[in-house]
C-alpha cells in the first residue's frame, strides 16, 4: 500500500466561522502583528518492532515490509521530508513539491520508540538535520517510550521533564514535556546586542509542548481519562509559571473524536461518570438499540436499567455519540445557570419596584402610584435544546452523576482526582483542534483515520493547542479558587525542574505576549469501507513504515498585549 499524496490545507478553511471568531477576538484584544518565525509540529507513532512481533495477527497483510531496517529508513525519510517542506509550501500543493526556503523550527514527537530505535533516530537526525533529541522510556519491563527531536539552531530548550502516571493510575505510561524558546538571530547573534544603540529587546517567544502515549485498554476509560487530565494539569502548571505561554499536546491518545475524553479536551469540562467506563474512550461503541449505558452498575445490566428508566431515550439516542450527549448536557447546564441569573435579576427588580411603590405612597398618599412594569418570563432552556439535539429530555435534565463504586474499580485517590464528589471534570485551557476544527460537534464520525491494521481503522492520534482561559482581575470565582488552592499565608509551593518556589497569591497579574495560531496541516487519509476485506489498505505496507499516519501542523506566533489574570493551577 502506498498512501496518496498528502496536501497542505489551510486550517481556517475547515471552519470559516472559527476563523472569523478567532480573528475578531484577536483584533478586539490588541493590535496584531505576525512574528518573524513559526514552528511545525509532527507527531508520529512509529510502531515498536517488539510490539509488532507480539501481535502478528494485526500485521499479516504485508509481511515483506515489516523488517525494522526497512521501516526505520522510511520513518527517517518521512521526518526529513517534513523538515524540508515544513514551510514554503503553498496550500493545495503536494508534500512532494515544496521548497526548503523560509523554513521554520521543527519539533518531532514520537511514540512507541524503543531505546535502540531512539539511538538510531538520534544519530540519523543529528547527522542529516542537526536535530537533538530527548527520550522517556515507559516504566517497569516495557520496551518502548516517547521521544522528542528539535532543531537547536532555531529552538532553545528552557525546560524538559519526564512525566509518568504510575503514582496515580499504577500504569507504566509516560509523557515527555518541554518548553522551548524561539531563537531570533537578529538579536541573539548580533555583535551590537549589548550596545546602547541596539534595537529594544523583544519578549521571548516561548511555548510548551507535550507528547504522550496513553493506555490502550479499551475498557479502562477512567484510568485513561485520569492520565489525560493529569497531563493537562501539569502542562497548566508549567504554562502558568512561564507567564501563561501557549501549549501543544499531541500523541497517541487511544481515544476517538466522539468520546468522553475528546469532549473533555474540546469543551473544557465533561462528566466522567455519566457513561460506563468501557465507553469513555470511544473505542467501544454505544449499543445500537439506543439504550444509554449509564454508570449505575456493571455494563451487563444495560437492558434491565433501560426498562426501569423507560423507553423515551431508546430511539432518540440511537444515533447520538457520547460527545453529542455530553455537549447537550453541558449546554443545558449553562442555560439553566443563565435562567437562574435572570430569575434572580427579576426578583431583585420586583423588590426594587415594591420599595419604590412604598416610598411613593408614603410621600404622595393622595396620588395614583405608577404602573408596574411587566416582566417577561425567560424561555426555559429545554425548548432550545429539544430542537438542536436528538437527546431525550430525561437525559438532558437528569442530575450530574457522581462516583459510584459499582461504576469502576478505581482507588480513592483516583476517584478524588476525577472529581468524584461533584461529577464534573474540567481544565483551564482553550484548546483548538487544527484538523477537526472548533465547530466539531461529535455527532458524526470523522472521515479521517490515523491508524489502520487488521483490527481497526480509526483516528486515535490527536494534536490540540491553545492558551489558558483569561480571567478578569475582579473575578470572584477565580479569587476563590486561588485562595482555596493556596496554603497558609496566601502562598503555595511549586516545583519546576526540581526547585521549590513560593508565589504570593496576591500577585496574579500576568502578560501573555505571543499566541499560537495554526495555519496549515498536512491532510490525513480518509476512511475506506474496504479496509477489512482488502489487505492493501492495511498498514504497515509499501511506502508506509508504520501502522499510524503522522499528524503535521504548522503554527505562527501572533504578538499581542494582554494584561489580565490567568487561572491559578492546582498542584497535586
Amino acid at each position: 500500500m502506498k498512501t496518496p499524496a498528502r496536501q497542505w490545507r489551510l486550517c481556517t478553511e475547515v471552519h470559516t466561522r472559527a476563523k472569523e471568531a478567532r480573528q475578531a477576538q484577536i483584533e478586539s484584544q490588541a493590535e496584531v502583528r505576525r512574528a518573524a518565525k513559526g514552528i511545525t509540529v509532527m507527531t508520529y507513532n512509529v510502531l515498536s518492532q517488539e510490539l509488532l512481533a507480539r501481535h502478528p495477527h494485526l500485521y499479516r497483510s504485508h509481511v515483506n515490509n515489516l523488517a525494522w531496517p526497512q521501516r526505520a529508513a522510511g520513518i527517517v525519510a518521512d521526518v526529513a521530508l517534513v523538515s524540508k517542506l515544513c514551510v514554503g509550501s503553498k496550500t493545495g500543493s503536494t508534500a512532494e513539491s515544496g521548497s526548503d526556503s523560509n523554513s521554520s523550527a521543527v519539533v518531532v514527537c514520537m511514540q512507541e520508540v524503543e531505546p535502540a530505535a531512539f539511538e538510531f533516530f538520534a544519530h540519523a537526525f543529528g547527522n542529516s538535520l542537526g536535530y537533538k533529541g530527548e527520550y522517556a522510556k515507559r516504566l517497569n519491563n516495557t520496551v518502548d517510550g516517547c521521544a522528542l527531536f528539535y532543531d537547536p539552531l532555531r529552538l532553545r530548550k528552557i525546560h524538559d521533564e519526564k512525566f509518568d502516571f504510575h503514582s496515580l493510575t499504577e500504569k507504566d505510561n509516560i509523557a515527555l514535556i518541554a518548553i522551548f524558546e524561539l531563537i531570533n538571530p537578529a538579536f541573539d547573534s548580533s555583535p551590537f546586542s549589548s550596545s546602547p544603540l541596539a534595537p529594544p529587546a523583544q519578549s521571548p517567544i516561548r511555548f510548551c509542548i507535550a507528547t504522550t502515549h496513553l493506555l490502550f485498554n479499551t475498557n479502562r476509560g477512567l484510568i485513561k481519562l485520569a492520565q489525560l487530565h493529569s497531563l493537562v494539569s501539569r502542562v497548566h502548571q508549567l504554562c502558568y509559571l512561564h507567564d501563561g505561554i501557549d501549549a501543544i499536546i499531541c500523541g497517541d491518545f487511544n481515544m476517538t473524536e466522539q468520546s468522553v475524553m475528546y469532549h473533555y479536551l474540546a469543551s473544557g469540562e465533561t462528566e466522567p461518570y455519566f457513561f460506563d467506563e468501557i465507553y469513555i474512550s470511544g473505542q467501544n461503541k454505544l449499543p445500537e438499540d439506543g439504550n444509554l449505558p449509564y454508570s449505575r452498575g456493571s455494563p451487563r445490566n444495560h437492558n434491565n436499567r433501560s426498562r426501569r428508566q423507560g423507553s423515551t431515550s431508546q430511539q432518540q439516542l440511537q444515533s447520538s455519540s457520547p460527545f453529542e450527549i455530553l455537549e447537550a448536557r453541558r449546554h443545558h447546564r449553562a442555560l439553566e445557570q443563565s435562567l437562574f441569573r435572570q430569575q434572580q435579576t427579576q426578583q431583585q427588580q420586583r423588590t426594587n419596584t415594591n420599595f419604590e411603590l412604598s416610598i411613593h405612597q408614603q410621600t404622595n398618599p393622595n396620588t395614583r402610584p405608577p404602573p408596574r412594569r411587566q416582566q417577561q418570563s425567560p424561555q426555559h432552556p429545554l425548548h432550545t435544546l429539544q430542537t438542536s439535539t436528538g437527546a431525550a429530555t430525561s437525559t438532558l435534565v437528569s442530575p450530574v452523576r457522581k462516583f459510584n463504586p459499582k461504576a469502576g474499580a478505581i482507588n480513592s485517590r483516583l476517584r478524588d482526582f476525577l472529581n468524584g464528589s461533584t461529577g464534573i471534570l474540567s481544565h483551564e485551557f482553550e484548546f483548538n483542534d487544527p484538523i477537526l476544527g472548533n465547530a466539531f460537534s461529535g455527532a458524526q464520525s470523522t472521515p479521517f483515520f490515523t491508524t489502520c491494521h487488521a483490527a481497526s481503522q480509526e483516528m486515535v492520534d490527536f494534536l490540540v493547542y491553545g492558551g489558558l482561559r483569561l480571567c478578569g482581575a475582579g473575578d470572584g470565582k477565580q479569587q476563590q479558587e486561588i485562595s482555596g488552592s493556596a496554603g497558609s499565608g496566601g502562598e503555595f509551593s511549586r516545583d519546576v525542574g526540581g526547585t521549590q518556589d513560593k508565589t504570593n497569591t496576591s500577585s496574579i497579574e500576568k502578560m501573555r505576549n505571543f499566541k499560537l495560531v495554526a495555519t496549515e496541516y498536512l491532510e490525513l487519509p480518509k476512511k475506506n469501507s474496504q479496509w477489512k476485506f482488502d489487505a492493501r489498505y492495511q498498514m504497515p505496507g509499501p511506502g508506509v513504515p508504520s501502522d499510524h499516519i503522522p499528524i503535521v501542523v504548522k503554527f505562527e506566533f501572533h504578538e499581542h498585549d494582554c494584561n489580565t489574570s490567568l487561572p491559578r493551577p492546582r498542584f497535586y
